[in-house]
């Protein structure tokens, strides 16, 4: 489900940044849809490339399927959360 070595990938190459969210969800609902099997999606963002993003299905994937490796305060470290922020930020999501 991933973009190939080529540049070409699943999802169009004409979404406009601010439309990316809203096409995204009819495309992870229509891939969902047509593909039962599937526990989630990966693919390389355009706004956050050449790092991978990777949704899971929450109905196809349980908490058991995880381990947890590691764990950070977030309130206790100020470098993390502005790290996070800006991660947010480049997203289009506030982090409070």
């Amino acid at each position: 489900m991933t973009g190939s070595a080529d540049g070409d990938s699943l999802f169009p190459r004409h979404w406009e940044t601010d439309r990316l969210p809203s096409e995204l969800i009819v495309w992870a609902q229509a891939l969902h849809k047509a593909f039962p099997d599937i526990k989630g999606l990966i693919w390389t963002s355009r706004q956050c490339g050449p790092e991978s993003c990777l949704v899971l299905f929450g109905d196809r994937v349980r908490e058991s399927d995880f381990d947890v490796l590691d764990c950070i305060d977030v309130a206790t470290n100020p470098n993390l959360l502005l790290e996070l922020r800006g991660y947010g930020k480049r997203a289009g999501i506030t982090i409070i």
